[in-house]
């Protein structure tokens, strides 16, 4: 059970104990401490370990006596998956924290906001930069390792949401309360590439396809999702979905889908939503070319001496023929099956009578 209602969740594939692969859920919560749960545990009672002070009421929970930890509640947690024993933290007591899960020590504290932190992002590509959003309607970056030089950007109202652009990795996009999203270069510090009138209430999450490059989703507290183009930096709304959440807290893409949206609201839970079931999005994003799609995983033809082929799996190398791929390509590529409306169109267009079906990436026939 939970010390205190949850407000944030980040889940690792780390286990700090071995520093292998494990399935852990670290939790922020009203109180000040940082849970980690271990979710292989069938109906654990308890986390285990819990990053910050001892709270009065759980007085067994595992703790280090030196963690240092938040004096209010945690609002935003963020998981480096390139230096994966590093947990960054965001508090209502303006400061964000870097923890070392394996010590479970603070490492360091950084104080260069002046109201409640609201989100903290790592860059996908420089795995020590660090981007962090709060109510004092600001953005900052910086180098963990060195935090004295740090570049803002000012907004005309407070951060809700942070998100990196994963074909571009020096842009991000921050949403504000004010209904507003923000597109900012990590290269420009105080300037921003464009700013979006999304919605009429608070924009409580945007995030980014790791498929199409410029498809971007907002969601809102005012029940409805909108999907973006926003490639080359130039907006353009192209459909709006109202789901039956209520007021929107959550969303983001799969990362193993090009249209896949999870969602989570005041209401019924989580729910999951493909945008390529909106007719104005397939329509926009049918055909544009996919240049840094995930790659497929399969085995290796031939495996090294002494290695079982059974249970070696690798990388594919990517194809150079495949840079124009649309995303219905990366679809079948991927083995996701495409929606009703997805294969009428390809019949519409004469693929299904192509004769043989083209081979996958990895030199397998497709089914």
């Amino acid at each position: 059970m939970l010390a205190a209602y949850p407000l944030c969740l980040e889940w690792l594939d780390f286990d700090p104990e071995s520093g292998d692969v494990g399935n852990m859920l670290a939790v922020g919560t009203m109180s000040p401490q940082i849970e980690l749960w271990d979710l292989d545990i069938v109906d654990c009672v308890e986390p285990a370990f819990t990053l910050g002070k001892h709270a009065a009421s759980r007085k067994k929970r595992s703790v280090h006596k030196d963690s240092h930890g938040h004096s209010m509640e945690v609002m935003t947690l963020g998981w480096n998956k390139h230096q994966r024993n590093l947990l960054a933290s965001g508090s209502a007591d303006k400061t964000v924290k870097l923890w070392d899960l394996q010590t479970q020590k603070c490492l360091r504290t950084y104080k260069h906001h002046k109201d409640k932190v609201q989100a903290v992002l790592w860059n996908n590509v420089e795995t020590s930069v660090l981007l962090t959003g709060a109510f004092d309607r600001t953005a900052q970056l910086f180098d963990t390792r060195n935090p004295e030089a740090i570049a803002r950007w000012t907004f005309a109202a407070d951060v809700e949401c942070l998100c990196w652009d994963p074909f571009e990795p020096h842009v991000f996009f921050a949403s504000t309360d004010d209904g507003f999203v923000y597109a900012g270069d990590a290269r420009k510090p105080g300037t921003s590439l464009f700013s979006l009138h999304a919605h009429e209430m608070a924009v409580s999450a945007v995030t980014m396809s790791n498929y199409v490059p410029g498809l971007m989703l907002t969601a809102s507290i005012d029940k409805t999702v909108k999907v973006w183009d926003v490639l080359g930096n130039k907006p353009r709304y192209v459909g709006t979905r109202e789901l039956e959440n209520d007021a929107i807290y959550t969303a983001s893409f799969s990362p193993d889908s090009p249209g896949v949206v999870a969602v989570g609201g005041m209401e019924g839970g989580v729910t999951s939503l493909d945008v390529f079931d909106i007719g104005s999005v397939k329509k926009a994003f049918a055909e544009r070319p996919v240049s840094a799609q995930p790659r497929p995983v399969e085995k290796r033809a031939q495996p090294k001496e002494d290695e079982n082929d059974d249970e070696i799996v690798y990388a594919v190398p990517e194809d150079v023929d495949d840079a124009n791929e649309s995303w219905l390509d990366v679809m079948k590529d991927l083995e996701i099956s495409p929606s009703n409306d997805t294969v009428r169109k390809e019949k519409a267009k004469g693929k299904a009578s192509k004769g043989t079906k083209k081979k996958g990436k990895g030199g397998k026939k497709k089914k």
